[in-house]
């Protein structure tokens, strides 16, 4: 009797001690692997310029197999949707025999906003089916705006701001005609090149603001147009100029003194 409670005993203090391992065990996940169907194989283009069209591109193969499938019994279908979720483009996507790739061409419009944009595309035949969804992102230039190449342009963007300054300091410093003339076309040249460089990164960085992106972008247009007739209009100023003081010097030369040959020459 006593050997059966000891033995009771000992199972309880067992049983004890081994059901907390047993419960803390992790559970066991089953993955379900599927071996037919079909597999799109895109391009891993992620950014996208803004307003411009685009042309999606990919293949689609027999996931059993990987023979490169047509559309002979399978129909591929595309969706474009925002960051908000709305879908703003669908349609079919067409194949092309002549190397086995289906096309879709996205016009510009979908793309009129810089943007988070995701799609899907899936292909289905009576029997089987496929499909693969990725996100677009939508920039200015089509390129990730990353920390280094803000840099660059900040650091462009002071240096130039740097070179005009100098070219004001000197405009004022000089007092040969032609040296002023200089810095004043100098000076208006670096303008409008600061500009399309705020401009740009206006566009990178400050796409929440398309109304300041705007601003500059006309500013440049405005000051790239009229850089012709600018530095004409200087030319002839210079020009100009040049006649003047020589007429001056003649009259100086006759024995007028500096005032009255300058007040003769504009009286003429």
């Amino acid at each position: 009797m006593l050997k059966k409670t000891n033995l009771l005993f000992m199972s309880i203090i067992f049983l004890i001690l081994f059901i907390p391992f047993v419960a803390s065990a992790p559970p066991v996940t089953t993955t379900q692997q599927i071996n037919i169907g079909y597999i799109i194989s895109d391009s891993p283009q992620t950014y996208l310029k803004q307003n411009t069209k685009f042309q999606y591109n990919f293949f689609l193969y027999n996931l059993s197999n990987g023979v490169l499938l047509d559309n002979s019994t399978i129909n591929c279908a595309f969706y474009l949707s925002n960051s908000s979720g709305n879908v703003i483009y669908s349609g079919l996507v067409d194949y092309y025999a002549t190397d086995g790739h289906w096309d879709l061409k996205i016009g510009a419009g979908n793309f009129s906003k810089a943007d988070n944009y995701y799609y899907g595309t899936k292909c289905v035949s009576s029997s089987y089916g496929g499909q693969i969804t990725g996100e677009w992102i939508v920039t200015p230039n089509g390129t990730e705006l990353t920390t280094p190449r803000a840099s660059i342009d900040i650091g462009l963007l002071c240096v130039l701001i740097i070179f005009l300054i100098g070219a004001i300091v000197l405009f004022i410093s000089f007092d040969n005609l032609i040296n002023r003339t200089l810095m004043l076309g100098f000076s208006y040249i670096l303008i409008v090149v600061i500009t399309f460089v705020a401009w740009n990164m206006a566009s990178d960085f400050l796409i929440s603001v398309p109304m300041l992106v705007q601003v500059f972008k006309i500013l440049f247009i405005v000051l790239e147009v009229g850089t012709i007739p600018v530095l004409l209009g200087l030319l002839l100023w210079y020009l100009y100029m040049v006649s003047k003081i020589k007429e001056i010097r003649r009259l100086m030369d006759k024995g007028f003194t500096g005032a009255e040959a300058e007040r003769r020459q504009h009286g003429k």
